[in-house]
């Protein structure tokens, strides 16, 4: 596994740039892609019993978080859901939570937390091989406008032909949010000069074809 840097804020405010490591991820695996590989792994289960397997076991694992169960499934780990206030709802004190009818309706359910089995992570530990990309996220102001910027994508495929997200985020310094949204309208502008080849997930960007 690949993994990198990225920079985080300095919560105690002395100044420092703080580093932490993060796993340099490559693609998504789909589901079929996914069904496939345990298939053909000389497990002597079909694609549809496996498929058929994973969906009974996510309909009993929502029957009972729906119900308030945690969940321990051996070798994997643990579920539980992560209740929290609706989006526009305040949290409440206790004082407010005694003085008021108690909210239901300004209740949700968040999320679903993980934590993963010990001896499973154990395993994990020592079968994987950590190499260092060399590509790290610094978190620094982006002083330059969006025509320098296009300017600076247009430089970077005359050199390297065609250009990704992370190299644009690299080159850039933006998020990888506001990468993505500026790289969408230059797509969308006919007299930006790049233009987007792939699918969604394998998204390059290339010059534009002259016509």
């Amino acid at each position: 596994m690949e993994y990198s840097f990225k920079e985080i804020p300095d919560l105690h405010g002395a100044g420092k740039r703080l580093m932490v490591p993060e796993p340099t991820f490559c693609n998504q695996i789909s589901y079929k892609d996914f069904l496939k590989e345990c298939a053909a792994s000389g497990s002597g289960y079909t694609e549809a019993d496996i498929d058929g397997a994973v969906r009974r076991i996510v309909n009993r694992l929502n029957f009972y978080l729906d119900m308030g169960h945690s969940v321990k499934i051996d070798g994997m780990g643990t579920f539980r859901v992560k209740l929290g206030m609706k989006k526009g709802e305040e949290v409440l004190s206790a004082d407010e939570l005694r003085n008021q009818r108690h909210p239901t309706e300004k209740v949700e359910i968040e999320g679903i937390q993980f934590r993963a089995d010990a001896e499973w992570l154990g395993r994990l530990k020592g079968k994987c091989d950590l190499v260092y990309s060399g590509m790290d996220r610094h978190r620094r102001a982006v002083v330059t406008t969006a025509e320098e910027r296009l300017r600076m994508a247009l430089d970077y495929l005359d050199a390297h032909h065609e250009m990704r997200l992370p190299d644009y985020m690299r080159l850039t310094g933006l998020s990888k949010t506001t990468a993505s949204l500026e790289l969408r309208r230059f797509r969308q502008d006919p007299n930006s000069g790049i233009m987007g080849i792939g699918n969604r997930n394998q998204l390059r960007y290339v010059k534009k074809w002259k016509m």
